[in-house]
């Protein structure tokens, strides 16, 4: 509540201050919220355009620093290739499936040709979690 002098050149007394409102604070508050709107639609476009440019940047850079392929960790069965097992479910010739111990695990295998329960394979190669093997032949002397 703002009293203003009615009569700035007479002595002070209670008849003189007459009340007036100050137009200020309203103008102000008037303007202000013209202007919100106009804020809101800075701050959306500020923030949206802070989303794709961090977007952007994950995307391209993502590649040049992100996990190697030669940095993941290998596939058990990637590791079983080469090495030497024995089969301990014939694999037979129509379905050509069968299990083998390889490295001392138990594995799924699938062969070409037909292999006996205790023959020994060598692995050449998976599947997922099968095991592609040959028929293992030592090798002979010159």
């Amino acid at each position: 509540m703002t009293w203003k002098l009615a009569f700035p050149n007479r002595a002070l007394d209670r008849r003189c201050l007459t009340y007036q409102p100050n137009p200020v604070p309203f103008a102000a508050f008037e303007a202000r919220g013209k202007h919100m709107l106009g804020l809101w639609v800075i701050g959306l476009v500020g923030a949206a355009a802070l989303v794709a440019v961090g977007a952007l940047a994950w995307v391209l850079l993502h590649d040049r620093f992100g996990p190697k392929q030669t940095e993941l960790v290998p596939s058990r069965t990637a590791q079983l290739l080469g090495q030497r097992g024995r089969v301990t479910e014939p694999i037979d010739a129509v379905a050509g499936r069968g299990r083998v111990v390889v490295g001392g695990d138990d594995w799924a295998a699938r062969a070409e040709q037909p292999l006996a329960e205790g023959a020994e394979v060598i692995v050449d190669g998976a599947d997922g979690i099968v095991l592609h093997v040959s028929n293992w032949k030592p090798p002979t002397g010159s």
